[in-house]
């Protein structure tokens, strides 16, 4: 090292020493020379300054060793993402339905949606994935339920890149479509509500009807007891309400699988508005002379009866009441919604090892995807019914006492 490059060198050296910013790099270098930090102020930069001067070299030397410390390379694997280039070039409709749950048009449309929300991840090979890679990665995780390592060698993407596109599709879903997608009936939306049940099962003033469904997760770290359900295994449970079209028209996610579905519903804010009179109009209707109460739900043996919630007779008596429950049962679409929902989007019928606070947006993401796909006209597929590892709980009758008059609210809701 010649006198210019050495007095170069000094004055970096000098800089880093003495500038109280940089106090990380300044003690390293110490450790370096094999001297503690001295103390600033002007009398310990004199004898520092001192010091170095007997230890020059030392110091230059301690200095380039730290800038010149050999930084690992990435290994770069080697990926095809030719599946997914077949995909572009060669599916069928019927193709994309069996992947991805829609059809090429309606995932192109979803695509459009997301491409503001979506924040491209950077893979291995240092480029950005498109948004429609990135959208068909996360369909395909929901619609199948495989695995992050076979949707990476199907993609050609890293397993943390898949999962982070994963993650960020689902945020995007429920971030911009949930309101547009999710919606409470008001309005001539709950009119036509109103019309369907009662055109289609012969029930008066229903605007919806509400269930719940258990969803399996890994083992939480954290009261694992809590989440454990009835029949054994880890859940979360998701709370739904759906309308005569089996659309979703509120949900609640996130309840530990160990809580009933009466104390879930207790604890919701749509609980909350049906205590307080807030979740329809007061409106009745007359039909042939007779005055109908206000619009309620309608729901299983498992919801108490109330003056919003409708539920069958715990003990059929009579062939009316069992008639009754016979009709009840056969309008209560939500049945048929989470069944769908369950079928069509694979990874909530099985074990989900994602990360807890992760699972919740997915779940929501599947029933805005679940409606998105009704409203544009994507068909159902019966083979999708698939057989569940895990069988839903099931549902235990409240226990209840028949108060005068429960017989004539209940039958008063039928035409």
């Amino acid at each position: 090292m010649n006198e210019e490059e050495f007095g170069q060198v000094m004055t970096i050296v000098s800089a880093y020493l003495f500038d109280t910013s940089n106090d990380i790099v300044r003690n390293r270098l110490s450790r370096t020379c094999g001297r503690r930090p001295t103390p600033f102020g002007d009398i310990g930069k004199v004898v520092f300054l001192q010091h170095m001067k007997k230890k020059e070299k030392l110091v230059v030397d301690g200095y380039l060793r730290l800038c010149t410390i050999p930084i690992p390379k990435r290994v770069v694997i080697p990926r095809s993402d030719e599946w997914w280039v077949n995909v572009l070039e060669n599916f069928t409709d019927e193709d994309w339905l069996k992947h991805f749950r829609m059809r090429r048009q309606t995932f192109e449309h979803l695509c459009e949606t997301l491409t503001r929300l979506i924040q491209r991840q950077n893979n291995p090979f240092g480029r950005n994935l498109p948004v429609d890679k990135c959208v068909a990665i996360a369909l395909s995780r929901l619609a199948t339920g495989e695995n992050l390592r076979a949707l990476s060698k199907l993609f050609g993407v890293a397993r943390s890149t898949a999962c982070k596109n994963v993650n960020s599709v689902c945020n995007g879903i429920v971030n911009m479509l949930r309101e547009e997608y999710i919606i409470w009936p008001e309005g001539d939306r709950l009119v036509e509500t109103i019309r369907g049940f009662r055109e289609k099962y012969g029930l008066v003033q229903c605007a919806g009807a509400v269930d719940a469904s258990h969803v399996p997760i890994a083992m939480p770290y954290d009261h694992p007891d809590d989440y454990e359900n009835q029949n054994g295994w880890h859940s979360i449970v998701l709370q739904a309400v759906a309308d005569d079209k089996l659309r979703f028209t509120n949900v609640d996610v996130g309840w530990p699988g160990n809580i009933k579905k009466d104390e879930v519903l207790k604890n919701s804010k749509l609980y909350q508005k049906g205590t307080n009179e807030e979740l329809f109009p007061k409106v009745t209707e007359e039909l042939s002379g007779t005055d109908i109460p206000p619009v309620t739900l309608i729901a299983d043996s498992g919801y108490p009866l109330t003056n919003w919630m409708i539920t069958p007779f715990p003990d059929t008596d009579t062939d009316k009441q069992q008639e009754f429950n016979d009709k009840l049962s056969k309008a209560n679409m939500v049945k048929r919604s989470l069944k769908m929902l369950r079928g069509r989007w694979h990874v909530l019928a099985k074990r989900n090892e994602n990360a807890l606070r992760n699972v919740g947006q997915m779940v929501i993401a599947c029933c805005v995807l679940h409606n998105f796909c009704i409203v544009k006209g994507e068909p159902y597929r019966d083979e999708w019914d698939m057989e569940e590892s895990f069988e839903q709980p099931t549902c235990e009758n409240i226990t209840q006492l028949e108060k005068k008059g429960d017989e004539e609210i209940r039958a008063q809701y039928f035409l």
